[in-house]
């Protein structure tokens, strides 16, 4: 409304707080909108004063955009949300955000060492904070946390986001879990694979199935009922012997947020999620039983 303004107009801001509404007069222009409640936002004026965490400003950038872009994979943003999560002396964040289909879990060294954030605010949220901070010239973000918000300060930039509680943090459950087995694949030789099993069977979503013996990894999909044609390879590895399925459409979707050249895959159990990990990205997604 403001930008419609002319340059150099004056703008006038009407409030009526008993009828949470707000009238916008600028010229002959006359805009009434809703103003939300006091306490749907949080207070500005004084910042959150919980644990606090430092982290480089580029690499939370790539955080913040990377674990947005995850969940808004599928457009059910409104949906999903980001929790901010760092455990006191192991230098790490992490940014857990979900598209409906996958648990991305993104991380970034800390400058410091000493706080454990635990938060849970909204993909816009993250972004509006990336945009925020990524006007900075600070070197360094700090980040503190409370359990109504969160703000991200760099330099003379600050950007507080209400915490949403919709969303349980439970997905670090998931990833902390132990007792896998582990086997290494090159990420240049997986995409190669996901892209010919995607094309043999282009119209489905057949399983891709992953035979081990500790040395090859075994590739192939089902028959395709109309053509009789299936999918087969063999690629080296490092790891266990294993014997596992995956969609190849997830399986696509999680090899592009991951980076580095070998994906490492972490196998629990039959009906337990299967984990794709880089250096700086793990992706979890369901087998095919």
């Amino acid at each position: 409304m403001v930008r419609a303004a002319n340059q150099g107009a004056t703008v006038q801001i009407e409030l009526r707080v008993a009828q949470h509404r707000a009238t916008v007069l600028f010229g002959r222009r006359r805009v009434t909108t809703n103003a939300g409640a006091e306490d749907v936002y949080p207070q500005l004026l004084s910042a959150p004063t919980g644990p606090r965490l430092v982290v480089p400003r580029r690499p939370l950038l790539a955080l913040l955009r990377d674990s947005v872009r995850f969940a808004a994979k599928e457009d059910m943003r409104r949906l999903h949300a980001v929790f901010l999560d760092s455990l006191p002396g192991n230098g790490r964040l992490r940014a857990f955000s979900t598209n409906g289909h996958a648990l991305g879990v993104f991380e970034v060294d800390a400058n410091d060492r000493t706080g454990a954030i635990e938060s849970v605010i909204s993909p816009r949220s993250a972004l509006l904070a990336a945009k925020t901070i990524g006007r900075s010239s600070g070197g360094d973000v700090e980040i503190v946390a409370d359990e109504n918000s969160v703000s991200f300060c760099s330099g003379n930039s600050r950007f507080i986001a209400k915490q949403t509680h919709q969303t349980q943090p439970i997905w670090k459950d998931l990833v902390d879990v132990g007792g896998h087995h582990s086997i290494e694949l090159s990420r240049s030789d997986l995409v190669s694979a996901i892209k010919l099993c995607l094309q043999m069977r282009p119209h489905d979503c057949a399983p891709m199935r992953f035979l081990g013996d500790g040395r090859t990894m075994r590739l192939s999909s089902d028959k395709d009922p109309d053509l009789g044609a299936c999918y087969e390879d063999e690629l080296p590895y490092e790891g266990a012997s294993c014997s596992f399925a995956l969609s190849p459409v997830l399986l696509d979707g999680a090899i592009r947020a991951l980076d580095g050249p070998s994906v490492k895959i972490l196998i629990r159990g039959e009906r337990e999620p299967v984990q794709l990990r880089s250096e700086r990205a793990t992706v979890l997604i369901m087998p095919v039983v």
